[in-house]
């Protein structure tokens, strides 16, 4: 199905498989900058993520995940919200302290909501992680974490996507100093390559092999879920997919009943859960749908599709290599489908207001 000369031709492609290594520039940037990031939140205060898209997706996972390691006060908030509904954010937070992920550093939303965050709390410091250089985000920001290398050619966010959310649940480790977090995920970026490598030719052969695909379902749960989410929405983005997103327990409460034979329902394993995840892939397989299976260790009973990261790495390890799948699954659906993954119908690289 997937010819070498056209399935390759794209920008989106080798920014996808190419992704490990910036994941260790990523990380070694983060590392180097430790002491910044440790007395940067030194003061006492709610910790507070605002994104757009992709950014606020991985905001709702890595404020999670802030919040177990450090056990201080978190939130995820949509710009978007904030500017539809500023009252609703008026002596809300503790001296809030701003974490605000971008991939252009230009995002409307993003500035206004801070600003008017501004308003109503004062100087509220900001620590941002931005892949354009000399943004409106960077020269508003306290403390700036750089990435230049993780900016894409194509419109849709896959490397930069993962980047960002790779230096936020980084500066959660650094700030709780939890040194196993930090080893997991050292220890998936040093195996990122051989992963990617070998997964590359499972998706194909789930695309190839599942021609009556037309509905995906991504779901996870806890610390995973938004990324998940964002495995949805780049399903969405890149290949204009029929695509949802749901918690695992959440999708047996009415959505299961849109799942049939043309439905691939692709979770990511929590690593502690696996009986519920077992009994929702079942569900999916007795309601005629497919299931892949994102494991970190130990297999998947009740699934078409298994794909084990063949060690026990951390939650938002295997979130990683869930979103680094989806993005793959979205770029051969896309060549597939024959449309041009680089530049999806009139998608756009961040938004104005």
């Amino acid at each position: 199905m997937f010819r070498g000369d056209d399935s390759m031709k794209y920008e989106a492609i080798k920014e996808i498989m190419g992704q490990s290594k910036e994941l260790k520039l990523t990380i070694d940037m983060v590392i180097s900058r430790s002491e910044e990031i440790r007395s940067f939140f030194t003061q006492p205060g709610d910790i507070v993520f605002i994104g757009c898209g992709s950014s606020y997706w991985l905001s709702l996972s890595a404020h999670r995940t802030f919040q177990l390691l450090t056990g201080r006060r978190t939130y995820a908030i949509k710009a978007g919200e904030i500017l539809m509904n500023p009252e609703e954010h008026r002596d809300v937070y503790e001296n809030p302290i701003l974490v605000c992920p971008s991939r252009s550093g230009s995002t409307t939303e993003q500035l206004k909501a801070i600003k008017i965050l501004r308003d109503y709390y004062g100087k509220v410091p900001i620590i941002s992680a931005v892949e354009y250089l000399d943004s409106p985000l960077e020269k508003i920001s306290n403390l700036c974490l750089l990435l230049p290398w993780a900016n894409e050619v194509s419109v849709c966010q896959t490397r930069s996507f993962c980047c960002l959310y790779l230096t936020t649940i980084l500066i959660a480790a650094l700030v709780s100093k939890e040194n196993s977090f930090l080893k997991g995920l050292e220890g998936y970026i040093e195996i990122a390559q051989s992963l990617h490598s070998k997964a590359e030719q499972q998706i194909k052969d789930i695309v190839s092999n599942f021609t009556s695909f037309d509905q995906l379902i991504a779901i996870g749960s806890g610390r995973q879920y938004g990324v998940v989410i964002e495995g949805a929405y780049i399903g969405i983005e890149m290949a204009l997919l029929n695509a949802s997103y749901y918690s695992v327990l959440e999708l047996r409460h009415g959505p299961i009943v849109t799942v049939d034979e043309n439905t691939l329902v692709a979770l990511a394993s929590n690593g502690s859960s696996r009986e519920y995840e077992e009994g929702i892939a079942k569900e999916v397989r007795d309601q005629g749908g497919k299931v892949l299976a994102v494991v970190g260790n130990g297999g998947f009973t009740n699934a078409d599709w298994v794909i084990d990261m063949g060690g026990d790495y951390p939650a938002e390890a295997i979130a990683l290599y869930f979103v680094f799948l989806m993005q793959l699954f979205a770029y051969y659906q896309a060549i597939r489908l024959d449309l041009d993954p680089d530049h999806p119908g009139d998608l756009v690289p961040y938004i104005t207001l």
